[in-house]
């Protein structure tokens, strides 16, 4: 059975409603994107930055997404596709990400990963700490 590293950003994160669908998967670290912009409307959309117009308030760094790595196997990425409606809803594809040691240092090394891609909807807001976690705060207050 194959083992593949997915990158999740949202509802699939620890603490998130959708997390169980990961218990059979491996927690290994958080890890982020680069070149890649989160919008959310209730649940997050990433995107790659290069697909969006320009902001008139673009950050002065590249966008990341904040997230975390996990280690799955042939069948949950096959759930995760289905969840995620691959290929017609949310895209599936390959990046790299940096990831945080145990020490969350942010390494040098790159890891090769899934995720799952989406255009945003009319509506969607840029969140641009690219934390989906900061986006659920400020809506819940």
């Amino acid at each position: 059975m194959n083992k593949h590293y997915i990158f999740v950003y949202g509802t699939l994160m620890n603490g998130q409603a959708l997390n169980k669908m990961l218990v059979e998967g491996q927690y290994m670290h958080k890890a982020q994107t680069t070149g890649y912009a989160l919008y959310a409307r209730g649940i997050p959309y990433m995107v790659d930055d290069s697909t969006q117009p320009s902001w008139p308030t673009r950050p002065r760094t590249l966008p990341r997404v904040q997230g975390e790595l996990w280690k799955v196997s042939d069948n949950t990425l096959a759930l995760l596709d289905q969840l995620e409606g691959h290929p017609h809803a949310y895209k599936r594809e390959e990046v790299r990400l940096h990831c945080a040691a145990a020490n969350y240092a942010w390494r040098q090394r790159k890891v090769q990963a899934y995720i799952y891609q989406h255009e945003p909807p009319v509506g969607a807001v840029l969140v641009e700490s690219g934390d989906f976690n900061d986006y659920k705060q400020k809506v819940a207050t």
